[in-house]
């Protein structure tokens, strides 16, 4: 095998796993928010539903 393509090959590899890590990363990012923002709807639809069932 010759040389440069060696050292191109390890070159794409890195790349490749660099992309590979950030978008994990920012798939973990996304997961969190929409978890987050199910959380909160979901605690604040039922705060209405008991609000409703709880009114004075």
């Amino acid at each position: 095998m010759n040389k440069n393509v060696e050292k191109y090959i390890i070159i794409v590899n890195i790349k490749l796993t660099l992309t590979i890590r950030l978008l994990l990363i920012f798939a973990a990012n996304q997961l969190k928010s929409i978890i987050k923002k199910a959380i909160y709807e979901e605690a604040f639809t039922s705060f209405i539903i008991i609000g409703r069932f709880y009114v004075p």
